[in-house]
């Protein structure tokens, strides 16, 4: 395949940001793959401007960016993608650019689409959290349930 493959083409999503650069044959790794057959083809992606992602490896660069579906996907558009976060099991909104300070008028967008996921997921208050914790580096935010809402 040649290099520069719009992820979005060979996996069918909107992943406009991320392109293959190239292809290696190897073994998967780690615990996420220690069951799994030894060698095969592993696509390596980048960022459109930012850093390399090796799907290869069982820690990426930035997970976020690897939007590996772990958990259950609620929403997606050019934009952003919303699913159950793996460490919290709140929704999580994810800006597809690998950044981690949108603009305004992209927050007010990911808030709103995380906001539509959570009053239908969740079945009490809840606050949106968007401090970068564990991923400093790409802008993410939760849906988090208050202690004791309704």
């Amino acid at each position: 395949m040649p290099d520069g493959l719009d992820i979005a083409a060979l996996l069918g999503l909107s992943l406009s940001n991320i392109a293959i650069e190239s292809f290696e044959t190897r073994a998967l790794t780690g615990p996420r793959f220690a069951s799994r057959a030894p060698a095969r083809m592993i696509p390596v992606l980048s960022c459109r401007g930012c850093h390399t992602v090796d799907m290869g490896d069982a820690v990426a660069a930035c997970e976020l960016c690897e939007a590996a579906r772990f958990t259950e996907w609620y929403y997606e558009d050019d934009v952003c993608w919303v699913a159950e976060c793996e460490a919290c099991f709140v929704p999580m909104v994810v800006w597809k650019r690998h950044d981690p300070n949108p603009p305004e008028e992209i927050r007010v967008v990911l808030f709103g689409c995380l906001s539509d996921v959570a009053d239908r997921v969740l079945a009490r208050e809840y606050w949106i959290d968007d401090r970068l914790r564990s991923i400093p580096d790409h802008y993410h935010a939760h849906a988090r349930v208050r202690p004791g809402g309704g």
